[in-house]
């Protein structure tokens, strides 16, 4: 990981596919809370807006550019934020059905 990008693979370990997005966002921990970062810095998206799914046992290695979305970060507790979606039958975009996974880091 370097001040401008992070790398990292998800590995989908469920009996079920997964489906995510490339919005990743990144929360900050101010005075022993998580903070959406994205409150604190004015975000302007710079992603995809596509769905990935994974099959069970399928990994995917993914590439978010902090620096676009954020600029530089200061020195403190991070975590990486991905959304995963419910499977939407009806194939609208509507996904209200969401979990979030977290990946802590630390910047010195």
């Amino acid at each position: 990981q370097s001040d401008k990008t992070i790398d990292f693979t998800i590995t989908n370990d469920s009996v079920d596919e997964i489906r995510y997005g490339l919005d990743f966002s990144l929360d900050v921990k101010e005075a022993g809370n998580w903070i959406d970062l994205g409150k604190i810095v004015e975000e302007t998206p710079s992603y995809e807006d596509i769905l990935m799914i994974l099959d069970k046992g399928e990994s995917s290695d993914e590439h978010f550019d902090v620096s676009s979305r954020y600029g530089t970060l200061q020195s403190g507790e991070y975590r990486l934020v991905v959304t995963l979606y419910g499977k939407n039958d009806d194939l609208s975009t509507d996904y209200t059905d969401t979990t979030k996974i977290y990946a802590p880091f630390q910047v010195k």
